[in-house]
C-alpha cells in the first residue's frame, strides 16, 4: 500500500494523472466516504512538485521500514523488536500535536492506544516469553521399519 502511494505521488508530477487520479478517486468513493475522498484528493492535487516528491520518497521509506521490520520479526532477530518499539513510539509525537492542535474523542483515543501499544512491547522485550520447549510444528514421525524376514 505504501508502495503504491508513493509510486502514486510521484506519477502525479506528470500533468494528466492527476486528472486520472481525480477520476478514479471520483468514481471508487461511496457516498458516505465521498467528503474523506475530495478532502485528501484536493490536498494531493494542491501539493507542489517539491511536496509530491517528498510525499513519494516518505512512503518508500516508511515501507522500507516496513518490510526490514516484518522480515526482521519473521527471522526472530531481537533488533527487529526494537524496530518494531521505535517505529511505533515514532508516531506519538505527530499524535501528541494533533491532539494538541484540537482535542477530540479520536485522537485522544489514537493517541492513548498508541501509547499502550508501546508499552505492551517495552514490557514484551524486558519479559519475553518463555520458548515451548517442543516446536509449534513438530517433524512427522516415520514408521519403524522391520528387517526383512
Amino acid at each position: 500500500m505504501l508502495i503504491a502511494l508513493g509510486l502514486g505521488a510521484i506519477e502525479l508530477l506528470q500533468p494528466d494523472v492527476a486528472e486520472r487520479a481525480q477520476e478514479w478517486f471520483g468514481g471508487m468513493a461511496l457516498s458516505t466516504d465521498r467528503v474523506v475522498v475530495q478532502r485528501v484528493l484536493a490536498w494531493i492535487v494542491g501539493l507542489t512538485q517539491r511536496n509530491l516528491e517528498l510525499l513519494g520518497l516518505a512512503a518508500f521509506l516508511y515501507a522500507t521500514l516496513f518490510i526490514i521490520e516484518g522480515v526482521g520479526l519473521w527471522k526472530a532477530r531481537r533488533w527487529a523488536e526494537y524496530l518494531t518499539v521505535i517505529a511505533t513510539g515514532s508516531l506519538i509525537p505527530f499524535e501528541a500535536y494533533e491532539l494538541a492542535r484540537r482535542v477530540t474523542w479520536t485522537r485522544a483515543g489514537g493517541l492513548a492506544i498508541n501509547l499502550l501499544v508501546v508499552a505492551y512491547l517495552i514490557y514484551r522485550l524486558r519479559h519475553p516469553l518463555e520458548l515451548a520447549a517442543e516446536p509449534a510444528f513438530p517433524a512427522p514421525r516415520r514408521p519403524a521399519v522391520s528387517p526383512k524376514e
